[in-house]
């Protein structure tokens, strides 16, 4: 059980204390509840700080679920069979017109940090099923990130077991059998807003 975001973040930071200071190293969140656990961590280890925009490409007939990603720059597919591919492709535009605004607001117009070649630690306050890391962790090998290093706080079983694999480190604090929900690790699990991430990330800047 952790106190709160910043509580996962220090516990978090001292068990990556091997890439403090490293100029080939950067820290990536998954926004918006994944941020104030990497604001900590970037600031212990002292590395640049960005967060991983992606967004799921939902079923047509099932929104909720994903068989895909798009990021800025990549696609990650796995659509199954029957899938129009006019729907496809209709939906990357769709969701890349909402990632430039979110690339907008968070960076303010600023270049995203330099993550080719580089060891990216990428963080999120926990995970459930992994899906979003999973689908984050391809978009990054398309980016050209040298190795990928998964750190949470806490992780279902079967998300532990599914993201080991496709990750180059995993680090996590606690295993939590059948996670219904990231929540149920923390006492205090307030909503991250728009407004407290652009915070975050323009203090991460200066």
């Amino acid at each position: 059980m952790f106190r709160d975001r910043a509580d996962a973040g220090e516990r978090l930071a001292r068990g990556l204390n091997r890439y403090a200071g490293r100029a080939d190293a950067a820290v990536l969140a998954v926004p918006r509840g994944g941020l104030p656990v990497a604001e900590i961590v970037a600031r212990e280890l002292n590395l640049p700080l960005d967060v991983v925009l992606t967004k799921k490409i939902g079923h047509p007939e099932d929104p909720e679920s994903a068989m895909g990603a798009v990021s800025l720059t990549g696609v990650a597919m796995r659509p199954p069979s029957g899938v129009p591919p006019g729907y496809i492709e209709a939906e990357i535009a769709r969701l890349r017109a909402v990632l430039r605004k979110r690339d907008k607001m968070y960076r303010g117009g600023r270049p995203a940090v330099e993550i080719a070649g580089r060891t990216v630690i990428l963080v999120d306050d926990g995970a459930a099923t992994g899906m979003t890391l999973l689908s984050a962790v391809e978009l990054l090998r398309q980016d050209g990130v040298r190795r990928v290093v998964i750190a949470v706080p806490v992780a279902s079983r079967a998300a532990l077991e599914a993201l080991k694999e496709r990750c180059d480190e995993f680090v996590c604090l606690g295993e939590a059998g059948d996670l219904m929900s990231v929540s149920d690790s923390y006492r205090d699990f307030a909503q991250v807003t728009d407004e407290q991430a652009v915070s975050i990330l323009r203090a991460a800047r200066s």
